[in-house]
């Protein structure tokens, strides 16, 4: 339910960005989670389950490291960083922006979403 209200969210933002007419490059920070997703499941599904291991049984773990580091821990890892790298672009984009009170609100979302997103595909995807 929640992934469902994050995508109309971006479908807001989107339409939004569009009226205010400041180009489709502005809606790259909310939209790129969604790009980034498939392909790190393809890479986690068969490369990263059996470098890493699955984490489904912490106390019976073992990877080809031997190290208590899952494929589950570098997924929150890897998708923190995308979400401050979003922030950042995010950030980029908006300094040519005047108005500081639509620059914040627009890192501020940026923020918020992808910091849920990351939440929420944290929490589905999780091997258990």
């Amino acid at each position: 339910m929640i992934l469902d209200i994050l995508i109309a969210a971006v479908l807001v933002v989107i339409l939004i960005v569009y009226l205010k007419n400041k180009g489709f490059v502005v809606s790259l920070p909310y939209l790129l989670m969604f790009f980034i997703t498939p392909i790190y499941s393809i890479l986690d599904q068969n490369i990263f389950v059996k470098v890493f291991g699955c984490g489904c049984v912490p106390s019976a773990q073992t990877n080809m490291l031997n190290i208590a580091f899952n494929a589950n821990d570098l997924r929150v890892v890897v998708y923190t960083v995308i979400t401050m790298a979003m922030v950042i672009v995010g950030t980029i984009l908006a300094k040519k922006w005047e108005n500081k009170k639509e620059k914040m609100t627009y890192i501020i979302t940026i923020l918020l979403f992808n910091s849920l997103l990351t939440f929420e595909i944290c929490k589905i995807a999780m091997w258990a």
